[in-house]
């Protein structure tokens, strides 16, 4: 009896003190060791066999006549099987090892009496076949993805059986009162063995309930990941189940602006709160990390097994559908997001919230998630959704990387130009065969002091050193429309709004977004007018005309301008087909010094009524250009003589009109005296 609660005592003992071990280098302390696991996993399975063998020396010297086989096979064979079942199979290997040269090299070797050894044929089996037998079960269990319970289940449950077929092959050398007593050690053991794993999973459980209480906050009684340590919970998630490839998706509301104009912080949050609570229960208990970044986005984590082949590129094709096929990867998400309701009433309102997947992979797109989620967060923000006809989006690394220098290239301009001291001039365009009011404003820029017309009119090393004119255009476009709604009559007058040809036609312009940018500036497109400079060259005339179609559809109209210059070509007017032309400045400025430009203007009069194109004169800025344009039959015109704004006027001065109905009633009496 004495020998039996000595041995129960040298099991608690031992069992106590590995997961003590355990328990402060692994158990509740591996989150510190994310970044390099794989070697930390080796090195504790070293020093665990290494404090094995030192248990075993030291066993003796308290505790007296024990079995050797208690020693050298079923105390270490515990630390193994919490070694495999909660760490890894790499620390399993090298405790493994260790163990065996020890036991059957270094023991041997030098046979002092601090070190117990197997001698016996039946006992260095016995301790070969319960150590395969455990590589065995653990690896089936891992193939199968079984819990840990069902792992130390088998283990228990199969070296059981071993070692009572090994206990009764020497039944016959033993009597029954020993074959007894050598199967209650083994009963021993694997009790013992249960009190490890309880106090095992006990520690495994205090250490994920810390970490969600330390990255869980909740939002009506529903949980989510905190996205300030969700990437940690990730990235531990991946190495504890060797992920190789994922799927990291972002959910975002697309018209979170919209509801901060109209909404209380309260109730778009509580929107917001019940929108993500849908997509939760969506994933409720499926092997997935959700969680909840902010109050405008939120996202999950979706592991991918590693033998499914993941077809990017087709994937990125199927963006532009607006329903995926059956077999497509992200149809899934797509139903989840169809499914989700995100209409609501308020009061008299209801309020509608565009709800928006981004996509990217980890394993294939990168292996940084906080890369991958700043292209989901940049693709949401620069609205690529407008792109696309779906409801879920692949991001394209490559449209991403394309956007950022197009950001560069902003930023390299205004090291150059200072774009916030850019102003905005407005002229009025008049019919002065109508009482002289206003049709509409031609927008015009002011940087650093010059104002600014076409870039290709001249050096542009007098605005900035570097060649950015297409972007500097257009951002000029984007500024002068901001500006012009500030006139509160602006929606009653065309502007002209000079635009890049060449990124018109270019790959990089999407008709959605723009579009988009017009309804949300509150712009009609019946009264914009896009100027284009007919200097300009060296672009895909088809893909321009098929995107200036696409335009007029929307009832916008085309204008060109600097017709007549020398570095133009009339025909051009062809794939343009505009409404409005602008004739060069420098024939008007010039006509009195040049005769054939007046000849020239004629032939252009001539040319554009056949063509039923409405000519425009600028650089009208005295009485006697006006009169000698008008002469030559041009009715629309302006310049400093009817004002340059920099806000636009629904107007010209009253002393203006005065004057000019002045000169006309006085030229016409010089007329009636002739």
């Amino acid at each position: 009896m004495n020998n039996i609660l000595n041995v129960i005592f040298v099991y608690l003992l031992f069992i106590a003190i590995f997961v003590f071990i355990y328990a402060f280098t692994w158990g509740l302390v591996r989150n510190y060791f994310v970044r390099f696991t794989i070697y930390y996993q080796a090195i504790i399975g070293g020093v665990y066999a290494i404090l094995a063998i030192v248990a075993e020396s030291l066993i003796p010297i308290f505790v007296k006549d024990i079995n050797v086989n208690i020693i050298v096979i079923y105390l270490p064979l515990i630390v193994c099987w919490l070694i495999g079942v909660f760490i890894s199979w790499i620390s399993i290997i090298m405790y493994t090892t260790f163990i065996f040269i020890f036991t059957f090299v270094i023991a041997i070797f030098f046979q002092t009496s601090y070190f117990y050894t197997v001698s016996y044929p039946i006992d260095i089996i016995t301790m070969v076949l319960l150590y395969v037998i455990t590589f065995s079960v653990i690896i089936i269990v891992k193939i199968f993805k079984w819990t840990q319970w069902t792992n130390w289940s088998l283990l228990t449950l199969v070296a059981f059986v071993f070692n009572s077929i090994m206990i009764l092959i020497q039944v016959k050398d033993k009597t029954w009162a020993n074959y007894l007593l050598d199967e209650l050690v083994v009963l021993i053991w694997i009790g013992m063995s249960y009190l490890a794993y309880l106090l095992g999973a006990g520690i495994e459980l205090i250490y994920n309930h810390a970490l969600k209480l330390q990255n869980i906050i909740e939002y009506d009684r529903s949980k989510y990941l905190r996205e300030a340590l969700a990437h940690e919970a990730i990235y531990d998630y991946i190495h504890r189940n060797k992920i190789r490839q994922g799927l990291y998706l972002t959910f975002a509301i697309n018209n979170i602006n919209a509801l901060d104009r109209f909404l209380t912080s309260n109730l778009k949050n509580k929107i917001i709160d019940l929108i993500s609570q849908q997509i939760f229960k969506a994933w409720e208990g499926q092997d997935v990390i959700f969680f909840k970044a902010s109050l405008n986005h939120f996202g999950i984590f979706v592991p991918i097994p590693y033998y499914q082949k993941i077809n990017i590129a087709k994937l990125l094709q199927d963006n532009q559908l607006k329903t995926r096929h059956e077999d497509d990867l992200l149809k899934k998400f797509e139903k989840i997001i169809q499914g989700v309701e995100t209409t609501y009433k308020y009061q008299n309102y209801n309020i509608i919230v565009k709800l928006q997947g981004y996509a990217s992979f980890y394993g294939l797109q990168s292996n940084n998630l906080d890369k991958l989620k700043d292209y989901n967060l940049f693709a949401a923000e620069n609205r690529l959704n407008l792109e696309y006809n779906n409801q879920v989006i692949v991001i394209d690394p490559a449209s991403i990387m394309a956007l950022n220098r197009q950001k560069r290239s902003i930023l390299t301009l205004n090291e150059n130009v200072s774009l916030q001291k850019i102003l905005s001039l407005f002229s009025s365009v008049v019919d002065v065969n109508n009482q002289f009011n206003v049709l509409g404003h031609y927008a015009t820029n002011l940087i650093n002091g010059n104002e600014v017309d076409s870039f290709l009119d001249q050096n542009i090393e007098n605005v900035t050193d570097t060649i950015h004119e297409e972007v500097l255009l257009r951002y000029n476009a984007a500024l002068n429309i901001k500006n012009f709604r500030k006139f509160k009559e602006y929606l009653n007058y065309q502007l002209f709004l000079t635009y890049s040809a060449s990124f018109l036609a270019s790959k990089s312009f999407n008709l959605k977004k723009f579009v988009a940018k017009l309804i949300e500036l509150k712009i009609n497109t019946a009264n914009l007018i896009l100027t284009f400079d007919l200097k300009e060259i060296g672009f895909d005339t088809h893909r321009f005309e098929k995107n200036l179609a696409s335009l007029k559809e929307l009832g916008i109209k085309i204008a060109v301008k600097n017709l007549g210059a020398l570095e133009t070509d009339i025909s051009s007017l062809g794939y343009y087909q505009p409404d409005y032309a602008i004739i060069a400045p420098t024939l008007v400025t010039k006509m009195f010094l040049q005769q054939n430009l007046q000849t020239l203007i004629a032939e252009l009069v001539e040319l554009t009524e056949k063509l039923q194109i409405t000519l425009i004169a600028p650089h009208v800025n005295s009485y006697l250009t006006y009169k000698r344009i008008k002469e030559l039959g041009i009715n629309y015109m302006f310049g400093t003589l009817f004002g340059v704004y920099e806000e636009p006027q629904g107007e010209i001065l009253t002393e203006v009109k005065f004057a000019l109905f002045k000169n006309e009633m006085k030229g016409l009496k010089n007329e009636i005296k002739k």
